[in-house]
């Protein structure tokens, strides 16, 4: 039930209308960070370890614009909160539940759509920290060898804990 005066009717269609735009492109940018996070698992599935940095370096851009969505986003539900007479922190189910239709079953389908992509993202997250850790692992392990002292031999072939254990040719 609409509790907002006529006069204020036009105003607050106008932020309904702004809100749920700013709602799809929230879901937009979501199916993108999902799709980036799919994209680092076939990556790294591959073992195309180099192609790694650059799919990262994507799913970091797609994360910003989302945070930025969000700012415009959690503005706007403010303003149209106001407008209904709610509290600038009131809930997409409590602004819904005080807009007229079509508007309420608008609302109410982004809040289920965004909830489903979390739901989705957050098990792609899981998923990626299970295939790229032990990547992870494994490199820094690596790395941590790479000049390490090591047991070798010398010219008259006693051991010597001197040498140095090299991942690459050092002529080169």
């Amino acid at each position: 039930m609409n509790l907002v005066p006529p006069s204020a009717g036009s105003e607050l269609a106008a932020g309904l209308s702004s809100l749920c735009t700013m709602l799809w492109q929230e879901r937009v940018s979501l199916e993108v960070i999902l799709f980036k996070l799919v994209e680092e698992q076939l990556v790294a599935a591959r073992g195309d370890a180099r192609f790694l940095r650059l799919a990262d370096e994507e799913l970091r851009e797609a994360a910003g614009i989302l945070q930025e969505n969000e700012v415009l986003r959690a503005a706007e539900t403010q303003m149209v909160a106001r407008m209904l007479g709610l509290p600038p922190d009131a809930s997409l189910a409590e602004i819904a539940e005080r807009a007229d239709e079509p508007w309420q079953d608008l609302l109410l389908e982004h809040r289920d759509a965004l909830r489903r992509l979390l739901v989705e993202i957050e098990g792609a997250v899981a998923t990626d920290r299970r295939i790229l850790l032990p990547g992870a692992e494994a490199a820094r392990a690596a790395l941590e060898q790479v000049g390490a002292p090591v047991g070798t031999y010398d010219a008259v072939g006693r051991r010597s804990a001197r040498g140095h254990a090299w991942l690459f040719d050092r002529q080169t």
